[in-house]
């Protein structure tokens, strides 16, 4: 027998407690304190008994850490989730895209990394992320090689330097989440950041950091191991 917990499918964010509503806590803390997930729900409001809006909510959280972008045929294959709300969402992450500061992020200290991939802290599962830079330490790309369990990812390096590649990128800084909270680096994610060094080096792609985080801190691997 296997343990089960019933979790309350929630239609729309009516229904949840106040003190849980996107809404409540954006005028308690203001929206930056807005989890990804609760941003989406924000934007989409409701599901429908079949599929309840944390499900939706984690459904499109998905197709954006696999793709990086919405697509209309990605959203609609997601009940509960109609041409309306699908369109919303394009349009929403689209004008956030036009609006964004045109200068490059710029990246000079493990802080600033933390900073651009926090708000992944928040997923259940394990995400292993690529941040690529240029010789001028400014932003090039950020995405998510792989996604795992709560407590592994299995990772290839032809994806983590996949878009490294693609934007002449001349370094990279590796990151992932630790759902449980404990920011110590495992023997395994030593031996993944050598391994990655190693093919860095031959692709002439530097690995100048592995960060691993949680929503409020981070561990650095330069500051505290030997890369």
């Amino acid at each position: 027998m296997r343990y089960k917990i019933n979790t309350p499918l929630f239609s729309n964010i009516r229904e949840m407690p106040k003190v849980e509503q996107p809404r409540e806590k954006l005028k308690n803390f203001g929206v930056k304190q807005l989890t990804d997930e609760e941003l989406i729900a924000l934007l989409i409001s409701s599901g429908n008994k079949e599929n309840g809006i944390k499900n939706i909510t984690n459904e499109v959280i998905n197709i954006l850490d696999q793709k990086g972008e919405l697509s209309l045929n990605d959203l609609n294959k997601i009940k509960g989730l109609g041409l309306a709300k699908s369109s919303q969402l394009c349009a929403a992450l689209e004008l956030g895209r036009r609006k964004i500061e045109k200068r490059n992020r710029q990246i000079i200290e493990p802080e600033d990394v933390h900073k651009v991939v926090r708000h992944y802290a928040t997923r259940e599962q394990e995400l292993f992320i690529s941040v690529a830079i240029n010789c001028a330490h400014e932003i090039l790309a950020i995405d998510v090689a792989s996604m795992g369990t709560i407590n592994q990812c299995i990772v290839h390096p032809r994806e983590v330097f996949s878009n490294a590649i693609k934007n002449r990128a001349v370094a990279i800084i590796i990151c992932h989440n630790h759902p449980t909270g404990n920011l110590n680096p495992s023997l395994n994610d030593l031996n993944i950041t050598r391994r990655l060094i190693e093919c860095g080096k031959i692709l002439g792609i530097e690995i100048i950091d592995h960060l691993i985080f949680s929503e409020d801190e981070y561990h650095s691997m330069k500051e505290f191991e030997e890369l």
